[in-house]
């Protein structure tokens, strides 16, 4: 599909995989989006697909991921489990249609390579959902960065945590076939935040975790990642703690503490910075719905408009680490 045939007009979505990130955040944000427009949902159950249509405002419901992803949209939202992700957004790919795809992209790097492989070869767009990066929190952040008010960084440290063994034990996370554990679900963050604050790829990956008995997957994981100049990253993921979640940069000249890095809320997001010689400040990022924003850059690079890139190579990248910490924590010591 030529991203040039929707420049005229609002992107038509579709959704399959439809949990609750779906309902409570993508399809709100898609319908107040200023260039988006909610066509169809689909499941593989007709009476649960066309009660979802209802509620989330869609005009068509389908039973089936490969009918709705044949019909005349142009973008396809994919919130399956992980494990599901290769074969659809392939499928996706090879019918013409753009996909944000929830994270984690996929497993390994070949995974990856095969699908951002076939979306090139269609030209269709395709990002990894990474939909903290479009708050404006993260501009403040880069602009701190680019003053130079921390010096030369040296650490980046994020945490993010839930306790889902509280709450659901039957969750598709807990799989090791569907994609389970921190690692995919919400390590991965802090993995992607790395890249994203230091603008460069790891040298260097380690990990350790705690698995579950059965399935093997991991309750919590802390990867470590070395970057070049001797920049060390830490990202810390649990789905069996106190909700928690913070970045910590440090430099040479002082430190930037982003409160809440991955789900800041609707309220301003707060940053502290410590500098040497300095009163301790505290700065408020404006209050924004990012799922929204998301959506509205995903649609502005569909239609040729000017969107901030965020390609399919971002996810391949930051699936190269996933491999490296899955095979290190997995591995015997």
């Amino acid at each position: 599909m030529n991203r040039r045939r929707v420049s005229d007009r609002s992107v038509r979505w579709g959704m399959i995989g439809v949990g609750n990130i779906a309902r409570h955040a993508l399809a709100p944000a898609i319908h107040k989006a200023a260039n988006a427009e909610l066509i169809a949902v689909a499941t593989r159950d007709a009476a649960r697909a066309s009660a979802l249509a209802d509620e989330l405002k869609a005009s068509r419901a389908y039973d089936s991921y490969q009918a709705l992803i044949e019909s005349d949209i142009d973008a396809v939202y994919i919130g399956l489990p992980n494990g599901l992700h290769e074969e659809w957004a392939i499928a996706c790919a090879n019918a013409g249609k753009h996909v944000l795809c929830e994270k984690a992209l996929t497993f390994t790097a070949a995974s990856a390579e095969r699908i951002t492989g076939v979306f090139a070869q269609n030209g269709v767009l395709l990002q990894e959902a990474y939909m903290y990066r479009h708050h404006p929190q993260w501009d403040v952040v880069h602009r701190i960065l680019r003053e130079g008010k921390l010096g030369r960084v040296t650490a980046v440290v994020t945490m993010l945590s839930g306790n889902l063994e509280k709450t659901n034990l039957a969750d598709h996370r807990w799989s090791a076939s569907l994609g389970g554990g921190a690692l995919f679900d919400v390590t991965c963050y802090g993995i992607d935040i790395s890249r994203y604050v230091l603008g460069a790829e790891p040298l260097s990956v380690t990990a350790t975790a705690g698995l579950t008995p059965t399935e093997g997957v991991d309750r919590i994981s802390t990867v470590t990642m070395m970057f070049p100049d001797q920049v060390m990253a830490v990202a810390i993921g649990s789905l069996a703690s106190h909700h928690n979640q913070f970045t910590r940069i440090v430099g040479t000249e002082g430190t930037l503490e982003v409160l809440r890095p991955v789900i800041p809320g609707r309220d301003p997001a707060p940053l502290v910075l410590r500098r040497d010689g300095h009163p301790d400040e505290t700065i408020s990022a404006s209050a924004a719905d990012h799922f929204q924003l998301q959506v509205e850059n995903f649609c502005r690079a569909v239609s040729s408009s000017g969107g901030r890139q965020y390609p399919g190579e971002n996810g391949l990248n930051n699936c190269r680490v996933y491999e490296a910490a899955a095979k290190s924590f997995h591995s015997p010591r």
